[in-house]
């Protein structure tokens, strides 16, 4: 019975790996794409230039750092999703 709540079991070890995955693409969305989706609601043409223009400068390190997190916290179980997102960064 003691192994059925332990947090090192293969369930829950599935299940923090799933939402460590989650929670790493909705920052790349959130950051990435942000700009771009807020601009295109806004409607106003230079807003919408200017977050086209700052997007694409963000997309580029947003991969990176979704890539190096996913190994490092899902492949490797070594750190915390959110702090190695944004220290890769």
């Amino acid at each position: 019975m003691s192994r059925l709540f332990n947090p090192d079991n293969g369930f829950f070890t599935f299940i923090n790996k799933a939402i460590d995955t989650f929670w790493l693409g909705f920052l790349w969305a959130l950051i990435s794409l942000g700009l771009v989706v807020a601009a295109i609601f806004i409607g106003s043409d230079p807003i919408f230039y200017a977050a086209i223009f700052i997007s694409a400068f963000l997309i580029g390190p947003a991969s990176t750092a979704l890539y190096y997190a996913t190994v490092k916290v899902t492949r490797r179980s070594r750190s915390y999703s959110k702090k190695e997102f944004f220290r890769s960064f």
